[in-house]
């Protein structure tokens, strides 16, 4: 009942859809990283987007990680974070 309500509330507003993510856009995020003294949720907001395009994650598949699906390590070419993603197998 709820969500049929919500339906009807919201019948005649028209839907916005998302322009996709591209590269331009990622590399207009970095500069906010190197223009000035970027905060935490800067950084974190730059890294999630670089995820999510490259691994063709949605915001939810980053969401649920957790500290035990994250390695830090290290190789000749430098560190780097290896991610180990759960989900159902279709």
């Amino acid at each position: 009942m709820y969500m049929k309500g919500l339906k009807r509330k919201h019948l005649n507003t028209p839907v916005i859809r998302a322009n996709p993510m591209t590269k331009e856009i990622l590399r207009d995020m970095r500069k906010l990283l190197t223009d000035g003294t970027p905060n935490l949720v800067t950084w974190r907001t730059v890294w999630r987007a670089h995820i999510e395009f490259a691994l063709f994650l949605r915001h939810d598949d980053v969401k649920r990680l957790t500290k035990k699906q994250l390695t830090f390590e290290e190789n000749a070419k430098g560190k780097f974070i290896r991610m180990k993603l759960l989900g159902k197998v279709l």
